[in-house]
């Protein structure tokens, strides 16, 4: 069976949240996602999404796995 079919709609949307993060490629890109003009706060709110997006994955990957 291909793992792929394994995921939820909200395991698909949390991939796609973390991808977001993945292709910030700017301090420009960073405070438009986080919406805040400061470059720091903006910096900080995105190292905290990203902080609770892998923690996600983690879950998914171990689910997957059969470890959770």
């Amino acid at each position: 069976m291909n793992e792929t079919t394994r995921l939820t709609a909200a395991d698909r949307r949390t991939i796609a949240h973390a991808r977001v993060l993945t292709e910030l490629t700017s301090p420009a890109a960073v405070r438009a996602l986080a919406g805040d003009e400061d470059n720091a706060m903006a910096y900080a709110v995105a190292f905290g999404r990203a902080q609770h997006h892998l923690d996600d994955l983690l879950a998914i990957i171990g689910r997957l796995g059969g470890h959770g």
